[in-house]
């Protein structure tokens, strides 16, 4: 998909077609983690720091909306083409066409069939890759962003990347790419200056898969089943301006509340929790916590932060908790409590409803008390009264 998030707050507000906008976690976060396309033409950047603009709308993220999209586009790709399907990202998926050789013609017959079919039951810009392998499908797919096609059928393999940047692969971090140029390697063809024994040495499995991509090789299958999660996490970057320790600790509920509903929205529990602080002038602090049985409740993991709070070196910048090794639930807990039931209720109220309609009374109160407190931070202009 094209700008997808931005994209997908276009369809929702037809107003906003063809009008830049900048999407941020909320409307209090400093950083852009979607543009569209008219944005990014006025310097608007994914992972930059957002600066108002009178020709720039701003909006605040809504996950539980683009997931109900993501969730429809797998569905239909699922349904209508092939379950060789590998979902990739929240938008981007890769489909196995291998068995499917006498039901096209050619390969344009393929993308036609997507195409039409994406673009009828969508409604949002994408664009498509295909080619003989995953690397290759996924570089022709970003080759013509945004609304591209790009065929790399085998014989075109070579000359498709002779001259195409190193980098242009996925995988290719700074670390790497200096060290390639060190070699004179800068684009594919040039990959035969470098053995590939260095590139193993020093970046293991990938440094050799990199090293076959570039020669149009690469032999892994698709992964129809996602492998498990070595962990789950949630953060938040503190604004500057949040001295208080009640909206700090709001922060840090919100985060616990997020955690524990992606735990449950996974069927996954954990008893293995890492807080981690964040503090100005680059410190930071990391706490460990066992609790005592498996869990995917807020309630469980709430006070966690209270601990790590109380053991809090300076102005925290950043939060994050992790929960590691996160386990299957195998099946129904028969000693599941109230509390529990109760959570898993409102995760389903608030998959129908949007996010944060229906929210625990200590996960609302923590809320209220943030946005009371924000709110008396600022000065009442009508008041005579300096302190009020």
């Amino acid at each position: 998909m094209d700008a997808f998030f931005a994209s997908a707050e276009q369809l929702r507000h037809p107003h906003l077609q063809q009008k830049p906008v900048v999407i941020t976690s909320n409307l209090e976060s400093p950083t852009i983690i979607a543009a569209s396309y008219e944005a990014k033409a006025l310097g608007f950047k994914v992972g930059t720091r957002y600066v108002p603009h009178q020709s720039v709308t701003r909006l605040a993220a809504s996950p539980s909306y683009y997931m109900q999209i993501s969730k429809r586009l797998m569905s239909l790709l699922h349904q209508h083409f092939t379950p060789r399907i590998e979902v990739f990202s929240v938008d981007e998926a890769f489909l196995d066409f291998s068995d499917q050789k006498y039901l096209y013609q050619n390969p344009e017959d393929i993308v036609r069939a997507v195409k039409s079919l994406v673009e009828q039951e969508i409604k949002l810009p994408f664009s498509i890759g295909l080619s003989i392998n995953k690397s290759l499908a996924k570089v022709a797919s970003e080759h013509h962003k945004p609304l591209g096609v790009c065929i790399i059928p085998p014989e075109k393999v070579a000359t498709f990347l002779h001259d195409l940047p190193v980098e242009k692969f996925c995988g290719i971090g700074d670390s790497m790419q200096a060290l390639l140029a060190n070699y004179g390697v800068h684009t594919c063809s040039q990959m035969q200056n470098i053995p590939i024994s260095i590139l193993s040495q020093r970046f293991g499995q990938i440094g050799r898969q990199i090293w076959w991509m570039c020669q149009g090789v690469d032999h892994r299958d698709l992964i129809l089943k996602p492998a498990h999660p070595k962990s789950l996490s949630n953060s938040k970057v503190i604004p500057p301006s949040s001295k208080s320790d009640q909206i700090i600790s709001a922060y840090f509920l919100h985060i616990c509340w997020k955690l524990a509903k992606r735990l449950r929205q996974k069927r996954l529990r954990s008893n293995h929790f890492v807080i981690q602080l964040k503090y100005y002038k680059n410190s930071k602090q990391s706490f460990e916590y066992k609790t005592g049985h498996f869990t995917n409740r807020f309630e469980d993991i709430k006070p966690l932060y209270t601990q790590a709070l109380r053991q809090a070196k300076g102005k925290i910048r950043h939060i994050a908790i992790i929960a590691l090794k996160p386990q299957d639930i195998k099946q129904h807990d028969l000693l599941m409590t109230n509390t529990h039931n109760n959570e898993h209720i409102v995760d389903q109220v608030n998959s129908v409803f949007g996010a944060d309609t229906l929210q625990t009374t200590t996960h609302l109160l923590h809320n209220i008390k943030k946005y009371v407190i924000s709110f008396n931070q600022k000065p009442n202009p009508t008041s005579k009264n300096p302190s009020e």
